[in-house]
């Protein structure tokens, strides 16, 4: 196994993985599962990575696959002992698929806060804590068609893209191991070692992990190694100003990777050099996140970027001067700007958001009202005036002057 596996990012990344769920509990502020997908093409080694990553803890067996029910995916986290691992992504969601994507999103959501589904007078369980990790050819930004984008973007930082590919044009390996002349050999010899040799990996980390925990003082003397190691790691990813929010979830999970698989190797676990910087290597080479949408992502964002797009055509009423207007003229209008307790609003028409958003409208409008954006009360609309010749017309009123001044 050394010998297929030394100096390669990605193997060790995987086996790293497999260690890191046993260490969650031990973990303070560690708030989720971590969650990693491996994505490229097909036959370039993720279902491989996979494979060696369930040889830690036995055999094929540890490995699944997408093609599950929701129910049947929390069974399986439940069981799981450390590491979940699912294969094959397109067996459960589809680019395209709108209803899949919906679905995606929520188990990608359950698998990250591990809480068991709690059935009619049961008490709520203790989470289950693991490590996630999927293979798929498809980015999860890419397969969330349909959902809102601030809802995927908060996905795709439970589930962190790593891409299949070691940059040396051998799928998941940075270079062909010694006596093997190309990356499908590489990939069977692994998958055959795997599937002969499994287990003995898993059992003597919990052993030493078991030993520590029962000695006095080992639980803390262990989260001082952990803590210790994840600060390392830290330091040598990022050596700017310190990261918050996403970024810095995103570092810790890949932080706790590298610590687990020092300890896996200064225990005899995990028989290779240089863990630390194969896990540097997959960080570096992570897709970066958020990922950026071809628009603005949040409710608020698509908002503002519509006041700006028709700002020279919007009319101004906030001196009552309200223009004279036919009801198609009004329908046709990119909107009206107000003020009302002490708050600056917009003012548009049904008509002219559907023709606007198109499909995404409903949905933008639910959003801005969950915000606290659109005023109404009840339904989504409301009446104000907006030209001259009516008291009155049917609106929605969204207010944009929250953060920065939209319009002035």
């Amino acid at each position: 196994m050394r010998g297929l596996i030394e100096g390669q990012s990605l193997p060790i990344f995987a086996l790293s993985c497999a260690f890191a769920g046993l260490l969650l509990p031990l973990v303070p502020g560690t708030v989720e599962n971590p969650g990693f997908e491996i994505c490229g093409p097909s036959s370039n080694g993720k279902t491989t990575l996979l494979r060696l990553m369930a040889s830690v803890y036995g055999g094929p067996e540890a490995l699944r696959t997408w093609l599950t029910t929701a129910n049947a995916l929390e069974d399986a986290a439940a069981r799981c002992g450390g590491a979940l691992l699912l294969d094959e992504v397109g067996l459960f969601v589809s680019s395209g698929d709108r209803n899949g994507a919906r679905d995606y999103r929520n188990a990608i959501m359950r698998l990250a806060e591990g809480s068991p589904k709690r059935r009619l007078g049961e008490a709520a369980g203790l989470p289950h804590r693991f490590v996630f990790v999927s293979s798929t050819n498809t980015a999860v930004t890419d397969l969330l068609v349909g959902v809102a984008p601030d809802e995927a973007a908060a996905t795709a930082a439970r589930l962190v893209t790593v891409q299949a590919d070691a940059g040396a044009g051998l799928g998941v390996f940075s270079h062909l191991p010694e006596g093997v002349d190309s990356a499908a050999a590489a990939a069977a010899a692994l998958a055959t070692l795997a599937a002969r040799d499994h287990g003995w990996a898993g059992r003597r980390f919990v052993r030493r992990l078991e030993h520590l925990l029962g000695a006095p003082g080992g639980r803390a003397a262990l989260l001082r190694m952990v803590e210790r190691r994840m600060s390392r790691f830290r330091r040598q990813a990022h050596k700017g100003e310190p990261l918050a929010g996403v970024e810095a979830r995103v570092l810790a999970k890949f932080a706790l990777v590298a610590a687990a698989g020092r300890l896996a190797q200064r225990w005899g676990a995990l028989p290779v050099n240089g863990v630390e910087q194969a896990v540097l290597a997959v960080y570096a080479r992570r897709c970066q996140f958020p990922v950026p949408a071809a628009g603005p992502q949040f409710a608020s964002e698509r908002v503002a970027a519509y006041v700006q797009r028709h700002r020279a055509a919007l009319h101004d009423l906030r001196r009552a001067r309200y223009p004279s207007l036919t009801s198609a003229q009004l329908d046709a209008a990119p909107g009206f700007v107000t003020e009302k307790a002490g708050a600056t609003w917009l003012l548009v028409r049904k008509a002219r958001w559907a023709t606007e958003f198109g499909a995404e409208a409903a949905g933008l409008l639910h959003r801005l009202k969950r915000a606290g954006l659109l005023w109404t009360r009840e339904g989504l609309q409301t009446q104000e005036r907006v030209r001259l010749s009516h008291t009155k017309d049917r609106v929605y009123r969204i207010r944009i002057d929250v953060n920065n001044n939209l319009y002035q």
